[in-house]
């Protein structure tokens, strides 16, 4: 219970941090109820540093994203003693439509009764032909070969496809270390296989920094190196920079959170808190006047 009491106190105190990286995109404070009551409920969550759990929460919120599973965006799991955040399907397609040039993108399961080619390279865009095969008798096999995903421009007729075997889907599932009997790859094998081709299709689209690094991740489940666990470790570790969070306050709303923060901090020297709450007081006027 205990424990519990300081990753709450410690994601309150984060809150203003988490609002600065979500600019607006998902709502924070939800965030941290959704994240106290999946960890209340998840024993191996638990058992994860507090420091990897405020990491992980902050890597979702700076991309947009709801981690606590409710809608599918993304996920925090628990790796080794480590949280880490793991996009979602959801997730991974709503990062993909801040870009302005995208119009769809779809992913799918090929199987063998499917009519299925590939032209890459087509003028036309014509790249992809799939018929899928819609009426398989019942107990007539029809397996899985494959997976595709493509992506649509708004501004060029040549569509964007990555194409991965079964073979290379499974291989990469085993990488990932999640291939035990609860894992969704066990029970949800189709989501898994769009999802892996839809990461690899999304690393050829500018998507910014942070999916970036996660699509880079050498292990598609299994969470972030070591070298970059370690690195948000210590910027995680001593609490929030409340000097440069308030530097970084352009809105009232996020200094506004700041302030919250402040307050919450019981962690804070009573004479650090009044320096730094002046500070924000201080920032507060300036934001309210350029607003006026």
């Amino acid at each position: 219970m205990s424990r519990l009491i300081g990753l709450e106190q410690e994601l309150r105190r984060n809150l203003a941090r988490f609002g600065i990286a979500a600019k607006g995109r998902v709502d924070v404070r939800a965030v941290v109820e959704g994240v106290l009551n999946l960890v209340s409920q998840t024993p191996r969550l638990q058992e994860c540093t507090t420091a990897s759990i405020i990491g992980a929460v902050h890597k979702a919120v700076s991309l947009g994203l709801d981690p606590t599973g409710t809608t599918d965006e993304g996920y925090i799991t628990p790796r080794k003693r480590r949280a880490v955040f793991v996009p979602g399907y959801r997730g991974l397609l709503k990062v993909a439509y801040e870009n302005p040039r995208v119009a769809l993108i779809e992913a799918h399961v090929v199987r063998e009764r499917d009519h299925f080619e590939l032209r890459y390279g087509d003028p036309e865009g014509h790249v992809v032909d799939h018929r899928p095969r819609l009426n398989v008798a019942e107990g007539e096999p029809n397996v899985a070969i494959g997976a595709y995903a493509i992506c649509w421009w708004r501004d060029c007729r040549q569509p964007l496809v990555e194409w991965m075997t079964t073979e290379e889907i499974e291989a990469n599932a085993e990488r990932s270390g999640n291939k035990e009997e609860d894992s969704p790859w066990q029970t949800d094998w189709p989501e898994m296989a769009r999802k892996t081709v839809l990461k690899r299709l999304l690393k050829y689209i500018p998507l910014g920094p942070q999916l970036g690094l996660i699509l880079r991740e050498r292990e598609d489940e299994a969470g972030q190196p070591v070298e970059a666990q370690e690195e948000e470790t210590r910027e995680t570790g001593g609490g929030p920079d409340y000097d440069g969070l308030i530097e970084q306050a352009a809105s009232l709303e996020a200094i506004d959170q700041v302030i919250a923060s402040l307050k919450a901090d019981e962690a804070l020297d009573p004479e650090e808190k009044t320096r730094l709450f002046n500070l924000a007081v201080k920032k507060k006027r300036e934001l309210r006047s350029v607003a006026v």
